[in-house]
């Protein structure tokens, strides 16, 4: 819950040109206003409704977002050596992802969706990057090809 002086201070409130305006306009709201804490349930959440969420859940988006609000609201919130740090986790974890997708050869709506998450991040898509992480996940998979079969399995199932 908001208190109304905090909605009407921004125009607009949820920022335009990202994922997930809600989250992003809480790391801004929470960096010029104080929070408490309510002890009573006033919200819900919708179980399998037919959003957008629902529709990009298989791109992973979380990924993109967590690049996203590190390079915008990170330097807000941490020092230089927990930014530095936390940037390096997350940008492995996404180009990892990135570089798995690339050996399943996800669609072309796929790579269209992470483009834009890496613009809005500040990045363009880092070809040579991915590359090296689909070597990489290829080299894990021969090393294990139970996990490969698995792996290709699961990737066909999720599309």
């Amino acid at each position: 819950m908001i208190h109304a002086d905090i909605v009407r201070s921004r125009r607009p409130f949820f920022p335009l040109g990202t994922y997930n305006e809600d989250t992003e306009s809480c790391y801004q709201t929470l960096r010029d206003w104080d929070f408490g804490f309510v002890h009573q349930v006033l919200s819900f959440t919708r179980a399998d409704n037919e959003s957008l969420s629902k529709a990009i859940a298989h791109f992973r988006p979380e990924l993109a977002d967590y690049l996203i609000a590190i390079k915008r609201y990170g330097p807000w919130y941490l020092n230089e050596h927990e930014l530095t740090k936390r940037l390096a986790q997350i940008e492995n974890t996404y180009f990892r992802y990135l570089g798995h997708a690339a050996l399943v050869r996800r669609e072309a709506a796929f790579w269209s969706f992470q483009r834009e998450g890496l613009r809005i991040a500040g990045y363009e898509m880092p070809k040579p990057t991915i590359a090296k992480y689909a070597v990489k996940e290829l080299f894990l998979f021969l090393m294990s090809p139970r996990r490969l079969v698995a792996k290709l399995f699961a990737s066909k199932q999720s599309r």
